[in-house]
């Protein structure tokens, strides 16, 4: 059987050659010169990729990070402004999909995400139940998807007319939110209540 992998390469480095460790069933990859990770660069320490962690520029060391994951799977967030590192300056290179997919999912286990944009742990928004009556606030448009017009415009009200579903500027009732409406909403009450 014939496997071909594809290791990302930071910018500017260059790959000297590779060595395949059969005994550790890992690929080591010898680069000119010395990676260094950019903030917010998810990256494996070389020689132990089951360490995976999101590089904080902030740190003392190269291999600080806001987050990581080690070999055992135990998941580090990090609380120091100053930024922890996973091994001292170790070298690291820049984590496959499949790697970065470790992290992520031990993050989602916890009820945690990573943005990438702000460079910062969140909670994962808990879906709310939409029953008949609920009354919504968009907090961001919403277009329907495959017919490009504005299903919810942000700033506006809604009112979900049946189980489910948040009646859209259309009048429909017939798609469902789950998770997604916690983006996109703001549950202000019910008409229910009394």
């Amino acid at each position: 059987m014939e496997k071909t992998y594809n290791i990302p390469v930071a910018d500017g480095a260059k790959p000297v050659k590779a060595e395949l460790d059969l005994v550790n069933n890992r690929v080591i990859v010898t680069y000119e010169g010395e990676f260094t990770p950019k903030d917010g660069n998810i990256c494996v320490l070389v020689g132990h990729p089951k360490c995976v962690f999101i590089y904080n520029e902030n740190g003392w060391h190269k291999t600080s990070f806001y987050i990581g994951i080690n070999s055992g799977g135990e998941l580090f967030i990090d609380g120091f402004s100053r930024g922890r590192a996973m091994a001292g300056d170790d070298p690291c290179r820049l984590a496959t999909p499949e790697e970065a997919q470790r992290l992520f999912d031990a993050l989602k286990k916890e009820g945690k995400r990573w943005n990438a944009e702000k460079k910062r742990i969140e909670d994962i928004p808990k879906p709310f139940d939409i029953k008949k009556g609920d009354v919504f606030r968009c907090i961001k448009n919403s277009k329907m998807v495959g017919e490009g017009w504005i299903a919810y415009v942000e700033g506006r009200i809604y009112i979900s007319e049946h189980d489910g579903c948040i009646t859209d500027e259309r009048g429909s009732y017939r798609h469902e939110w789950t998770y997604s409406a916690v983006e996109y909403f703001v549950k202000l009450g019910s008409l229910n209540n009394g």
